[in-house]
């Protein structure tokens, strides 16, 4: 059976509902793991071309009610990773499956906005998608380029909901490799 966040995948248990005191953002993809203040990220390259980075959370003085604290529950979870001129990878909201006996939930891909129009920090100096599509070589070779990048001073973000209503948020400061830092421009 598939885990995702540390929960079985057939979603979160509807009988459970959740209040927390605080979140803690943090990283990972099969497991939580704490961020601490500028720590360096490495943005995966995913099969579809594009570029992200593992998110998790834990939340702090979890009550569970509607039953033992057996399987997930579900919170609505927003990540996010912003520079001072605005977003550059998000996901959410989503109905997040919250291990109920932990409070964690990992695996969420923040993804990296990927249009070079809008997000050129995806993309090296003088990188194009017209006249033509790049050839797999000039893929790899901006991949490679970005690589070689780090961006620093970034607000790393994370917001939950929780049954009563209540948002919790949590952000650090983060340096992420693999995108222009450059080009952070809108």
């Amino acid at each position: 059976m598939l885990s995702v966040g540390g929960v079985a995948c057939e979603g979160p248990n509807p009988t459970l509902s959740a209040t927390a005191e605080s979140v803690e953002i943090g990283t990972g993809e099969e497991a939580f793991a704490r961020v601490p203040e500028g720590t360096v990220l490495s943005t995966v390259f995913g099969g579809q071309g594009g570029r992200h980075v593992w998110g998790s959370m834990r939340l702090g003085g979890l009550a569970i009610s509607g039953g033992p604290p057996v399987g997930g529950v579900g919170m609505q979870v927003t990540f996010g990773i912003d520079h001072a001129q605005g977003p550059i990878a998000s996901v959410g909201p989503v109905t997040a499956n919250v291990n109920a006996a932990t409070g964690e939930f990992f695996g969420a891909t923040i993804i990296v906005q990927a249009d070079p129009s809008t997000s050129p920090f995806l993309y090296p100096p003088d990188f194009s998608l017209e006249p033509e599509w790049p050839s797999p070589e000039e893929w790899e070779e901006a991949q490679d380029y970005l690589d070689a990048q780090v961006a620093e001073d970034l607000r790393m973000w994370v917001s939950v909901e929780d049954a009563a209503g209540a948002v919790h948020e949590d952000e650090v400061i983060i340096g992420l490799q693999g995108v222009y830092a450059e080009s952070f421009s809108y």
